[in-house]
């Protein structure tokens, strides 16, 4: 698996720049997290599943750093139906909830829970941002896109040096294969249903 030392030192090759001169390290970085960050949202290629504890009499929970969609909520083994908090007809309300909502990046139970029990988040997310220039930490999709995340950065490195036609073939490369990735991710959840098991990246 690649690590994004290793991804950055291929890239700066492909860029015919071995150390930072026109292209500052920091750049390169920022690029490679922004195009991470774009192939989850349009790809939806990242799905896990977010364990907690509810709270006695506690309505709202952070919602878990990454997140990019809910996708189902569960009290203890119920899945709670999502209805919008404006149609709640008393917010202070208790009991076993059946509902809950996100607002301001926060979750809501309701009725707030009188009992606590484990809730699971389903969500679909997006990776963690690479931290440093000189991370070890293996590329996002576990070097799935490397390829397609490289076209971005150069694209992006094309742009500041005013290289229109360079940034325009590498966007483009980039754009098709983010149409590339949703569509195999769209396949590999029809083989789930025929009995092939999916993998979730």
């Amino acid at each position: 698996m690649t690590t994004y030392a290793d991804f950055a030192a291929q890239t700066r090759r492909e860029l015919e720049e071995a150390t930072a001169g026109v292209w500052a390290d920091e750049s390169l970085l920022a690029w490679c997290n922004e195009a991470a960050l774009d192939i989850a949202k349009r790809a939806e290629n990242m799905e896990d599943q977010v364990y907690t504890t509810s709270v006695a009499n506690q309505q709202t929970y952070d919602l878990p750093d990454y997140t990019l969609e809910v996708r189902q909520f569960t009290y203890g083994d119920k899945p709670l139906d999502r209805v919008p908090i404006q149609s709640w007809t008393d917010i202070t309300a208790s009991g076993t909830p059946y509902a809950w909502d996100i607002m301001n990046r926060a979750i809501y139970l309701y009725p707030v829970p009188t009992v606590a029990a484990t809730v699971t988040l389903f969500r679909r997310r997006s990776p963690e941002p690479i931290a440093s220039i000189t991370a070890t930490t293996p590329m996002p999709f576990e070097s799935r896109h490397d390829a397609l995340i490289r076209n971005y950065v150069k694209a992006q490195a094309s742009m500041q040096v005013t290289d229109l036609n360079s940034f325009n073939t590498y966007m483009q490369a980039y754009e098709a294969g983010v149409v590339n990735a949703w569509v195999e991710e769209r396949q590999e959840e029809v083989s789930l249903y025929a009995g092939t098991p999916r993998t979730v990246w």
